[in-house]
């Protein structure tokens, strides 16, 4: 019987490359959509309307976006800008959840395959405010497992 334990969301690891991690606060958008093909069928049944079937067509991998507090740790700025500069360095980027104490094993492991980052933004500024600046990082694949 397979352990049916539910992963708790706030232990988590971004492996951004071999050996380059990354700290964020937030992952969103790991999925994954099938398109439909629909078709009728030739012929009816029965003398009615033949029905529509539908067959699974191309898997679209979502979009990830990562939220960080900005830090003046270069990494992941100057993978974006090699991409701005027309290098694009495609990378296989992992995101694996931990234990709650914080310990190994992983529990499981999502890879984006063929990853580079497609989108940057900084939060607002503002004078008033007492919190983390935050970053927003978006990144484009090609495939996505789990193990």
């Amino acid at each position: 019987m397979a352990d049916r334990d539910i992963f708790l969301n706030y232990n988590f690891a971004v492996e951004c490359g071999p050996g380059r991690f990354a700290y964020f606060m937030k992952v969103e958008g790991l999925s994954v959509v099938m398109s439909k093909i629909a078709y009728r069928e030739s012929g009816s049944q029965g003398g009615g309307v033949a029905p529509v079937r539908k067959l699974p067509g191309r898997a679209q991998y979502g979009d990830v976006t990562l939220l960080q507090g900005a830090t003046a740790d270069l990494e992941i700025w100057n993978w974006l800008m090699n991409v701005v500069n027309g290098n694009c360095e495609r990378r296989t980027v992992s995101i694996s959840v931990r234990p709650p104490n914080g310990g190994t094993p992983e529990q499981t492991r999502w890879n984006l395959f063929e990853a580079w980052p497609c989108e940057w933004e900084l939060y607002p500024l503002d004078a008033l405010g007492q919190g983390p600046l935050i970053a927003k990082l978006v990144l484009t694949h090609e495939g996505l497992t789990r193990t």
